[in-house]
């Protein structure tokens, strides 16, 4: 299959690794250095030097960009997709696409893999990411079967454990929770520390388990707080809301109620995994 991958940082790079040895990558970046890279590395077969080219050469295309910039590369470029041509996205919200007017003869599967590092660029690839990872489709009502079955095979040879598919709308709600408000409580413990870091030395597992996701890229981030909004600040009221409950145990002395809520969160954690 020939592949067009439009942007070659970490996933995209990753998924090339992964497709490079089956399939024709056709790879464009915009950073020249990435395409010297990529071509050196041979991730990619064919490198062009503009999206034209790679729409005119692939018959799936991989869109690895944030998510306002995968949203505009659609819509300037979607009337030159041809008929029957699959188009892929990785971006972290779904409900960025509900306003547009996508062509009935195109094949849109909007695509999240949950995988990923605290690091980015074409440097930081690394397919064992997608080793036992999660991975998340939502295609389009008008979407054919036989497209849906093509990607899941890519997918699947990638080493994803598990591919399942939802609207966009139960994605962004759901991720909102899992990923979205996650980053967030990441970020404000981080803040939450001495500005002097001098309790470093006595850093454990704990800590370094909870902060790993405080070395953030704001740049994609902010993006994805802002895109899904109203969920994610959905999820960080009831947030709110029980470490409140805790808070108030706490300085009621209130042994019974601390432990129940503990009780609480390992009961349904030894049920989620």
């Amino acid at each position: 299959m020939k592949i067009g991958m439009i942007g070659l940082g970490l996933m995209g790079a990753s998924f090339a690794e992964v497709w490079c040895k089956q399939h024709i990558i056709i790879g464009y970046d915009q950073d020249k250095q990435v395409m010297d890279k990529a071509t050196r590395d041979q991730l990619i077969h064919v490198a062009v030097d503009s999206i034209d080219e790679i729409i005119a050469q692939s018959e799936i295309l991989w869109i690895n960009l944030y998510p306002q910039a995968t949203k505009r590369l659609i819509e300037q470029y979607q009337a030159q997709f041809p008929k029957d041509y699959i188009v892929c996205d990785i971006a972290g919200v779904k409900s960025l696409y509900q306003d547009m007017t996508l062509r009935k003869d195109v094949y849109y599967i909007w695509t999240h893999p949950i995988a990923g590092r605290a690091i980015s660029g074409y440097d930081a690839k690394n397919t064992s990411m997608f080793q036992g990872a999660n991975f998340i489709l939502t295609p389009n009502s008008t979407t054919s079967q036989e497209a849906i079955s093509i990607v899941t095979a890519l997918v699947k040879e990638c080493g994803f454990s598990s591919i399942t598919t939802m609207t966009p709308k139960e994605h962004d709600d759901r991720i909102a929770y899992t990923s979205q408000l996650t980053h967030a409580i990441a970020v404000a413990l981080m803040n939450s520390a001495e500005d002097d870091l001098g309790f470093a030395p006595i850093i454990g597992d704990s800590y370094r388990d909870l902060t790993r996701i405080a070395r953030i890229n704001e740049a994609m981030w902010s993006e994805l707080f802002v895109l899904n909004q109203a969920a994610l600040l959905s999820q960080m009221k009831l947030f709110h809301q029980q470490f409140t409950y805790l808070m108030n145990a706490l300085e009621q002395d209130d042994q019974e109620t601390i432990r129940l809520l503990m009780r609480q969160s390992r009961e349904k954690r030894e049920k989620l995994l």
